[in-house]
């Protein structure tokens, strides 16, 4: 088979963590392919769609806020979590100046992503089916595989990157060790409606249960309602009937709001486990889902990969560009994922169990009311505003429970 053309980075995978890698890359001058086994414009339903400000951020320093906007997709600036008996609500730290949050349909941040690439002079190859890599000296050298016609082409590079997904094809040939894993934990049901308008980013936490609503494009809101496995798997089989009256069981003000909505599609499921692979290798590196997997139920997946693609392309281009030697340059890229997302992937683990409130978490909500810089800092977490290790520090709690002590105190004497 006769190679089709040489590039400096192959992409696979044209989602949000493809497109933007390689678009970061062309706009420094690397000549990029980008591939993908799907055809463009399309929906990817695995999503629930939220960007929270750090990876608004991204989108900012792009020069892509704007196309978002123009999607019809609506801002989001305040986040609240229901407890049942108590309601907490406030703004995360924003991330420098951006202060909103957005949740646009894959359909369309794919798009306006992979529009950018190709404005930045990517070569783009729709419905191809990656089949093997090419390996030269034991070094990952290209890829190979069938395009649209079905016909067996293959293209050489400097390195390959894997961003398709979890079960990332490009992952599993290069025989990307696996660095953490654990079982999916719970999953995710659901639709989206319209006529229901809700105020920001909204999460209820019920026993075993998150339940979670957000705007997204054309006036439409999302619904989900995330449970741990059994009883997922229940609320899968039932759908339409069992969520409604699972809804309306665990926050009825919510429930008549959807029936009172109109429903757009039927439910949807998701369910994955988490996992962490090694982030690169001898001509081969991994971006967004395909080297780390949350559980969705933090929502950090689409902000995950703006940060990574930011990454792997500053450590792509000092390769390129000679200031040391590619595969090295990339092999900085695992370690500063890791010190970054490691906290976030342990916290969004112990999330997605659904457990009971350990005493130490309950004594930490109890002593949120009325601190609102200590609740903006705690969906800071969220926003990825906030590191895990700076709120979770032993310190930082002790200061936030000696406070509400204190303001508990004063109120007394008053």
């Amino acid at each position: 088979m006769k190679e089709q053309g040489r590039y400096d980075v192959i992409v696979v995978g044209a989602r949000c963590a493809g497109s933007a890698t390689a678009m970061l890359l062309a706009r420094r001058g690397h000549s990029v392919l980008l591939v993908d086994r799907d055809e463009f414009p399309s929906d990817m339903p695995a999503s629930t769609h939220l960007i929270w400000q750090s990876g608004i951020a991204s989108l900012t320093r792009w020069g892509l806020l704007d196309q978002l906007k123009a999607t019809n997709c609506p801002a989001m600036q305040t986040v609240s979590l229901d407890l049942g008996g108590l309601v907490l609500r406030g703004t995360p730290r924003p991330a420098g100046l951006t202060v909103d949050a957005y949740a646009p349909r894959r359909f369309a941040l794919d798009n306006v992503l992979l529009d950018a690439a190709q404005k930045a002079r990517v070569e783009f190859r729709q419905r191809f089916v990656v089949r093997d890599l090419i390996r030269t000296d034991g070094r990952v050298s290209g890829i190979s595989g069938t395009d649209a016609s079905g016909s067996a082409v293959e293209f050489g590079a400097r390195l390959v990157v894997g961003a398709d997904a979890i079960n990332s094809i490009v992952a599993r040939l290069a025989q990307a060790p696996v660095l953490d894993e654990h079982p999916t934990l719970q999953g995710v049901v659901w639709s989206y409606f319209s006529n229901l308008p809700v105020d920001g980013v909204q999460f209820f936490a019920r026993p075993g249960r998150m339940i979670l609503a957000w705007s997204t494009n054309d006036d439409q809101t999302l619904v989900g309602i995330c449970a741990r496995q059994e009883a997922y798997a229940e609320l899968a089989k039932g759908r339409d009937a069992d969520v409604l009256a699972e809804l309306k069981s665990l926050i009825p003000a919510l429930g008549a709001k959807i029936e009172a909505s109109h429903q757009e599609c039927k439910w949807l499921t998701r369910s994955t486990k988490g996992i962490r692979r090694q982030a690169s290798g001898p001509g081969w590196a991994l971006v967004g889902d395909a080297g780390l997997t949350m559980d969705p139920i933090t929502a950090a997946g689409i902000t995950n990969a703006f940060r990574d693609a930011e990454l792997l392309s500053d450590a792509i281009h000092d390769g390129l560009a000679g200031s040391q030697p590619l595969d090295d340059a990339v092999a900085g890229f695992g370690p500063a994922r890791d010190a970054i997302s490691i906290p976030l992937y342990e916290f969004t683990r112990e999330t997605a169990k659904l457990d009971p409130p350990s005493q130490a978490v309950m004594d930490l909500f109890g002593a949120l009311p009325g601190n609102q810089d200590a609740i903006d800092s705690y969906f800071g977490v969220f926003a990825q505003t906030v590191p895990v290790t700076e709120f979770f520090a032993p310190e930082n709690l002790a200061r936030i429970i000696a406070r509400a002590g204190a303001d508990s105190g004063d109120s007394l004497k008053a």
